[in-house]
């Protein structure tokens, strides 16, 4: 699925769509250590809700309020998956309290992030003859979304600091 819309008609990416829920739910857990039975008690469902969740065979899939009630470190990955299906990308908060520590990390995050596209943009035009391969564009599109992130980290850095200075 792109900007664009799905490749595919909607029962179909809709399928599609189910068993890739599946299979990233089912990950999200495993990488995370997070057991059948502890999400089942995380958002009020049974083991066997569960089950059939991370089941690719299965019609089921995880709802959005579920997904949102459980763990962190499986609801964040959800909604990454779903955020990237439409050309967006999450970014964390930063931490109340901002100090010239954390303003010294966001820009060497900055100088680096964004001294990668050009690097990485150069690389894909330099070779085939100007065009841009498919393996190309997803590097490209990765340096340009981490470049992207720095800078509205550092934006909502100088926003919560300006916000504190406003309540001092």
């Amino acid at each position: 699925m792109n900007n664009r819309g799905p490749a595919h008609p909607p029962r179909i990416q809709r399928e599609i769509d189910r068993v890739e829920c599946s299979r990233r739910l089912r990950s999200a857990m495993e990488d995370n250590g997070v057991t059948q039975d502890a999400l089942a008690a995380q958002v009020g469902a049974g083991r066997t809700q569960v089950k059939r969740w991370i089941d690719t065979e299965s019609p089921e899939t995880i709802s959005v309020v579920d997904a949102r009630n459980a763990f962190p470190e499986v609801a964040v990955p959800m909604a990454e998956w779903i955020l990237e299906a439409h050309g967006k990308i999450a970014i964390d908060r930063p931490c109340a309290g901002v100090g010239a520590a954390s303003h010294m990390q966001r820009l060497h995050s900055l100088v680096t992030e964004l001294n990668d596209v050009p690097r990485e943009y150069t690389a894909a035009l330099s070779t085939h003859g100007g065009v841009i391969t498919p393996d190309e564009r997803r590097r490209l599109r990765k340096e340009i979304d981490e470049a992207i992130r720095a800078l509205c980290e550092a934006s909502q850095a100088l926003d919560a600091e300006e916000s504190e200075g406003r309540r001092a």
